[in-house]
């Protein structure tokens, strides 16, 4: 059970077409999170880490801002380590998903065997061969189970940051794969459980069965795309159509959190949420009941 959590404000923005999330941190503290989230633990606010957003797209070949990404993932990674040397649950609050391998590198310094629970309306599988944007909150998983950049794979001096058999990538939407990436999914060890077989078979029992395979210490994924656009509008590259239709209700979201909060989850992030697109805070606070659902 959840006692302690550490607030970290990690507003990483892997480049132009992302921005917007570097805000997210501050809009869901204005929101009320740590009041909210008092309620159920102690919170302790470490506060942000130290990331500048790109002001135009940086290229290393067809990659995007990649000295950038590095850089910012060590950060986070840092952060993560002070948190859990503390004794807190680290709630690292993005940003994007590029700031996954860095988060889950400070995770895995401290708990071993650790595993990942990636709960996402993307897989973000992509490779620096198979990309066609070179952002990497398409190639973050990818990164993190050793296929990318050597800098960025090895981040925290181990390879591969977490083992592929050790992931559990949930509520993908298929219409979000692209073909390439599909391809790179079919040939890793990456568990999946799409969105349409969740449903399908029951979150718990689906869950469940595959949870019970994964590592006992595990880190949280959370991108808002996951949900239906209609039920979470403030995602960020909404407005390049990166996001197909359908993903979960918030109701199904609180039913996952609520199983995934049985599990040995001891390290989460929130990402992609975008407060430019959320100008009266009603998503923001819609997220923050969610949490509540998991630390209750």
């Amino acid at each position: 059970m959840v006692t302690k959590i550490g607030l970290i404000g990690a507003p990483l923005c892997d480049g132009e077409r992302e921005r917007g999330v570097e805000n997210a941190p501050v809009a869901l503290r204005n929101a009320g999170l740590e009041q909210a989230l008092s309620r159920f633990v102690e919170v302790h606010d470490l506060g942000d880490v130290p990331i500048q957003t790109p002001a135009l797209d940086a290229f290393s070949g067809k990659l995007r801002n990649l000295d950038h990404i590095i850089d910012s993932c060590s950060r986070v990674m840092s952060m993560v380590q002070h948190a859990m040397r503390e004794g807190l649950f680290p709630l690292v609050l993005g940003g994007d998903c590029s700031l996954f391998p860095g988060a889950f590198a400070g995770f895995s310094s401290i708990r071993r065997p650790a595993g990942a629970v990636y709960l996402d309306g993307h897989s973000d599988f992509h490779t620096p061969e198979t990309t066609t944007s070179g952002y990497f909150s398409g190639m973050c998983l990818a990164a993190a189970v050793g296929r990318g950049p050597d800098a960025l794979t090895r981040i925290g001096g181990g390879f591969p940051i977490v083992a592929e058999d050790n992931v559990l990538l949930l509520g993908v939407r298929e219409r979000n794969i692209d073909p390439e990436e599909l391809t790179n999914l079919q040939g890793s060890h990456v568990k999946r459980l799409m969105l349409s077989s969740v449903r399908e078979d029951g979150f718990e029992e689906s869950l469940m069965r595959i949870a019970n395979s994964l590592p006992s210490h595990l880190y949280l994924h959370f991108d808002v795309d996951v949900l239906d656009g209609t039920e979470m509008p403030a995602r960020a590259g909404a407005a390049y159509g990166v996001h197909a239709e359908g993903g979960l209700t918030f109701d199904e979201l609180s039913s996952i959190f609520r199983i995934l909060a049985n599990l040995q989850v001891k390290c989460m992030d929130i990402s992609l949420y975008d407060p430019s697109l959320d100008n009266e805070g009603i998503q923001a606070r819609k997220l923050i009941g969610s949490l509540q659902t998991f630390f209750s």
